[in-house]
């Protein structure tokens, strides 16, 4: 699922498809599930580590200032 968030078809704001990752976003949350408690459940299995989780969050902060403040 995270490689697709980055595809480079559709309406693009400097290589990113913003309307590609919208609707992604939207699917992940309709799934119900926790972000908090899954990614905890993948450092716990070893599939990421900490250092990837946190330029996992770096880039989420610089994708949020590039999309605005939702309402």
């Amino acid at each position: 699922m995270a490689s697709t968030m980055f595809g480079m078809t559709g309406q693009q704001n400097n290589g990113f498809d913003i309307q590609k990752f919208q609707n992604d976003l939207n699917n992940l949350k309709a799934t119900g599930m926790n972000p908090e408690q899954m990614i905890q459940n993948l450092m716990n299995q070893g599939k990421i580590t900490q250092q990837q989780y946190e330029v996992a969050c770096q880039k989420a902060r610089m994708i949020q200032q590039m999309i605005g403040p939702r309402g």
